[in-house]
């Protein structure tokens, strides 16, 4: 899974590249400008308009909820810098998520031999990106509480007890036909 540091980064350079625009809104174009490097980083688990679609929805996110001092204490390595990253998983990645879980999800499903079938695999992808959608946001506190180090917060989200429970739930459930 491509780490979302690598997007972190981005945003760092970023930064760098706007520093003189040090204001309390994020621009558009500070935003346009993450967006278009999210997009140009490789990622091979999700499609290219997937890829789109996400970094749309995190620059739009960005722009809301950070402000450019938010991006410049990201720079730090101290408690603030930690605060600042943590909030931009939190308000920034975790509302966009469910975009690059659909893709995740499907094609992982699509090399289980057992699951394999697009009515199933689109069942299962479609169901947990709902979930993800509903639950990162709400979950993510308590995982970054419990590791501070994470930089990828979509790894965390679907490697967590929860989400794996609840996979495996939704799965058997769009095998036997519960779901759609």
């Amino acid at each position: 899974m491509k780490k979302i540091s690598v997007l972190l980064f981005a945003v760092f350079l970023i930064i760098a590249a706007h520093s003189a625009q040090a204001q309390s809104r994020i621009s558009p174009q500070v935003a346009q400008a993450y967006a278009q490097n999210c997009a140009q980083q490789e990622n091979p688990y999700i499609s290219a308009e997937t890829k789109d679609i996400f970094c749309q929805c995190t620059a739009s996110y960005m722009q809301k909820t950070m402000s450019m001092e938010d991006l410049q204490a990201m720079r730090g390595n101290d408690q603030p810098a930690r605060n600042a990253i943590n909030k931009m998983m939190i308000q920034v990645y975790s509302p966009c998520m469910e975009f690059p879980v659909r893709d995740l999800v499907y094609k992982k499903c699509q090399e289980d031999a057992f699951q394999a079938g697009q009515k199933i695999c689109q069942c299962l992808s479609n169901n947990m990106a709902a979930y993800v959608s509903k639950r990162a946001k709400a979950d993510l506190p308590a995982i970054l509480q419990a590791n501070p180090n994470i930089t990828d917060p979509m790894e965390a989200i679907v490697t967590s007890q929860s989400y794996e429970q609840t996979e495996k739930r939704i799965a058997l459930g769009c095998i036997q036909g519960e779901y759609q």
